[in-house]
C-alpha cells in the first residue's frame, strides 16, 4: 500500500527536497504550495517525478487547510503522514516590534501547525496509524537576539509535538520533531522579515542587529544542504519505533550537545561566542547600586 503524505511548504528549500526524495522513494506526496510564481520548480519537478502533486496549502487559512485535506482523503481514502514545513521569520528588536508582524510570525509557525495538525487527526485516528513531523528549529530550545518572536513560535512547536506525542499516542499516531540548524535555503532572502527599526538606527543597538543579521543570513546562505533533513525525514518515516527529536546540521548538534552537558550560564556564553555577540554573563552590576 502506497503511503500518502502532505506536506507544507513545499515549493523550496528543504520542504522542496522532502517532497521529491519521498516522492522518488515511492510515496505519494501532496506537496503543499502558497503563491504559484514563486513554485515553478516544485510544478516542474512534478512532470518528471511520479508521485509528486503539487497542491494549494496556506496554512494561515483554515478554509485552504481543510480543503487541502479533504481532497486527499477523496482522492486516496486515507492520508498516512503530516510534515509540517512551511514556516516564516520576524525579526525584530523586542522593544520594536510590530504587533500584526508579531501575529503573523506565530499565525504561520503556531497556528498553522495546529491548524493542519487539527485537520489530519481524524482520518489518522479511524485508520488507527498515523505520523506528525513537525520541522522546528535548533533554536525552538535556546535564545538569540532580535530572534526572539521566532524562537518563541519554534518552542511553541517542540511543546505542542512533546504533548501531542502522550495524546496520540492511544490512536498509534507517532509525533516527531525535526530541528534543523542553519541551512542553505532561501529563508534568509525571502522567508524573514526584518523590522526596519531594529537596524536602521545608527546607534549601538542598530549597529549591533546589523552585525548579527548579516552573520546569520551569511551562515543560512553557507550552511548545510537541505538534502540532510529530507534524509532525516525519510529515516523517521522507515523505523519502527517513535523517534521524538532529530537534531540536524553540525551547528544544531554541537550546540544541542553542549545544551544538555554545560550550566546554562557556560551554554550562554558558548552561544555569544558561537556568534560573536554580547554574553548576557557578563553583566555585573546591580540596580541596587544604582
Amino acid at each position: 500500500m502506497t503511503t500518502i503524505v502532505m506536506i507544507t511548504g513545499a515549493n523550496s528549500g528543504m520542504g522542496f527536497a522532502t517532497a521529491v526524495l519521498l516522492a522518488n522513494k515511492g510515496y505519494r506526496v501532496y506537496a503543499g504550495y502558497r503563491q504559484r510564481a514563486k513554485s515553478k520548480q516544485l510544478f516542474f519537478e512534478a512532470t518528471t517525478t511520479k508521485n509528486l502533486i503539487p497542491i494549494y496549502i496556506d496554512v494561515a487559512a483554515p478554509s485552504s487547510v481543510t480543503q487541502a485535506v479533504n481532497h486527499i482523503i477523496e482522492k486516496e481514502n486515507r492520508l498516512d503522514v503530516l510534515i509540517n514545513n512551511a514556516g516564516y521569520g520576524y525579526i525584530s528588536a523586542i522593544a520594536h516590534f510590530d504587533a500584526t508582524e508579531l501575529y503573523r510570525q506565530f499565525d504561520v509557525n503556531v497556528f498553522g501547525v495546529l491548524r493542519c495538525m487539527q485537520a489530519v487527526i481524524p482520518q489518522m485516528a479511524r485508520q488507527q496509524i498515523g505520523h506528525i513531523i513537525n520541522i522546528s528549529s535548533f533554536l525552538g530550545k535556546m535564545g538569540l537576539p532580535y530572534l526572539s518572536f521566532y524562537n518563541a513560535s519554534k518552542y511553541a512547536v517542540e511543546g505542542i509535538s512533546d504533548s501531542a506525542r502522550y495524546e496520540l499516542a492511544a490512536f498509534n499516531i507517532k509525533v516527531s520533531t525535526i530541528a534543523p540548524g542553519l541551512f542553505n535555503t532561501g529563508f534568509a532572502n525571502s522567508g524573514a522579515h526584518i523590522e526596519a527599526a531594529t537596524i536602521n538606527s545608527d546607534h549601538t543597538e542598530g549597529q549591533s542587529a546589523r552585525h548579527f543579521i548579516n552573520n546569520v543570513a551569511e551562515n543560512i546562505n553557507h550552511g548545510s544542504d537541505p538534502a540532510l533533513v529530507a534524509q532525516s525525514v525519510l529515516t523517521l518515516l522507515q523505523t519502527p519505533t517513535n523517534i521524538w527529536r532529530t537534531a540536524i546540521g553540525t551547528d544544531a548538534q554541537v550546540l544541542e550537545k553542549q545544551q544538555q552537558t554545560l550550566s546554562h550560564r557556560a551554554f550562554e556564553t558558548a552561544v555569544a561566542n558561537r556568534f560573536g555577540i554580547t554574553d548576557p554573563n557578563t553583566l555585573i552590576f546591580s540596580l541596587n547600586h544604582q
